[in-house]
């Protein structure tokens, strides 16, 4: 940096941004005023794709006069000119005549990747791409005798960048914008996953862009839209700073507020059970919505049928999400659900028992939630159709069809039983003929041809305990 300490402002003449040349418009931010000490244009620079680089050396003045002024100003820069220039070392005073020094480089200079390198292994093979050898750097400074004039700050710019500035590849690595950061706090806030808060997102800049060059600048930019990981480490930070541990009190805290809440805004009920490990208590939420408590009271199939159906591997915790639900001329309508921490009987017991005393004084179209519907149609689970059995012992339990056919296919295939191969398929279709039969006398029918043409063969009663 030049010793500018004999230098009189004075003789230096003020530059207001419009007033500037082009060239530094474009990288210089804007509502500040500029003294200019010395400006050199030096050759362009073209790459191997014969993309012509501008290049030039600039000491300047800037009207700021503390250090987070400064910070706020090279913030701006880079968000001007489209670079990231990591801080590549930092000046340590005895005095107190220096309030702030930095020296800085571009992101694609060796200097940068021996800096990060040893700290960051998983990001070397990103190092080693990014690296161009760029020398461009910036260097900020302010002393305290600068103070008292009208431009302290004094900033030398080398702009000698040998990569293409605007590129999908350089934007990549830019640094997030603190108000996009500060957007996708509050998608979460708001409940987004790190999914749903991109998708949103990338709506806002689609909405955003006055043309299509403008969106495709804000999609390649990473200070405009972050990549993936970088959103799922927010959420994650964000997570842990506003619930704590996962299955920790925070987390348990917060959820009983948003069932709190939930209940007192009249849009449906929930009641929660909190998971405690050392008195082997499971974790439950059971939820009826205001649409699944319109279900029980208008439709008629409420009543007759209900579906239960149970679904894990959704999220970390690999917790339950189990759905009551019944069909009619629309399809099917939920009129409940259950999360759980696992699917034990004597958990899925004290679930169902908690879904009970929130369902409606209409459940299961006027029924009520004691007597519950006529039938219970679920999969080849003991546990869940024990539960039932102990909650709603009036309804009837039947296995649906393809849980059925799933048990019986499995059980042809099994090697013990020693049914030949070529028998498999056509026991197989003469077991789809029976259990599709639209009448008694047909499934008889059925039955006593599978008996005449396996009886010799197989042992049927063996076959049909599977059934």
């Amino acid at each position: 940096m030049n010793n500018t300490g004999n230098t009189s402002q004075n003789n230096l003449q003020v530059f207001s941004w419009n007033s500037l040349p082009e060239v530094l418009k474009s990288i210089l931010p804007q509502n500040y005023s500029y003294l200019i000490e010395n400006f050199n244009e030096l050759p362009s620079y073209r790459t191997t794709e014969s993309f012509i680089i501008p290049q030039f050396e600039l000491d300047v003045f800037v009207d700021i006069d503390n250090e987070e002024k400064a910070r706020e100003w090279f913030m701006a820069f880079e968000s001007k000119s489209k670079t990231t220039m990591p801080k590549t070392k930092r000046y340590e005073f005895k005095g107190k005549h220096v309030l702030f020094c930095e020296m800085r480089h571009c992101i694609h200079s060796d200097k940068v990747k021996k800096k990060q390198g040893s700290r960051e292994i998983n990001r070397q093979q990103s190092s080693w791409l990014r690296n161009t050898n760029c020398t461009s750097t910036i260097h900020l400074r302010l002393e305290r005798w600068r103070i008292e004039l009208s431009h302290p700050l004094e900033v030398n710019i080398k702009f000698t960048h040998n990569h293409v500035i605007i590129s999908a590849e350089s934007l990549s690595f830019r640094r997030v914008n603190e108000k996009v950061r500060e957007r996708f706090l509050e998608l979460f806030k708001d409940g987004h996953s790190p999914a749903s808060a991109m998708y949103t997102h990338e709506d806002e800049l689609y909405l955003s862009a006055a043309d299509e060059q403008e969106l495709l600048l804000l999609l390649a930019d990473r200070a405009s839209n972050p990549d993936y990981d970088y959103i799922f480490n927010l959420f994650r930070q964000y997570r842990q700073d506003s619930l704590g541990d996962r299955n920790g009190s925070a987390m348990f805290r917060r959820l009983a507020e948003v069932v709190n809440d939930y209940n007192n805004s009249g849009k449906g009920r929930a009641i929660l059970q909190e998971y405690d490990s050392r008195s082997g208590k499971a974790f439950i939420l059971c939820v009826v919505t205001g649409l699944m408590s319109r279900v029980h009271e208008k439709i008629l199939q409420s009543s007759e049928i209900c579906y239960m159906d149970a679904s894990a591997s959704f999220e970390p915790l690999n917790t339950s999400i189990t759905l009551l639900y019944t069909s009619c001329a629309v399809g099917a309508l939920p009129f409940g659900l259950f999360i759980t921490s696992d699917e034990l009987e004597i958990t899925l017991e004290k679930a169902l028992n908690l879904l009970k005393s929130i369902l409606p004084q209409h459940s299961f179209y006027g029924r009520g939630a004691q007597l519950g519907p006529k039938i219970f149609l679920t999969d080849d689970s003991s546990a869940e159709r024990n539960a039932l059995e102990l909650c709603w012992p009036e309804s009837i339990r039947l296995l649906c069809t393809f849980h059925v056919l799933q048990a019986f296919w499995r059980w042809l295939h099994n090697s013990k039983h020693y049914i030949n191969k070529a028998d498999r398929e056509p026991i197989m279709q003469k077991m789809k003929e029976i259990l599709y039969a639209p009448s008694d006398l047909e499934m008889h029918k059925y039955y006593c041809e599978f008996k005449q043409r396996f009886y010799g063969q197989y042992s049927i009663s063996s076959i049909t305990q599977t059934l």
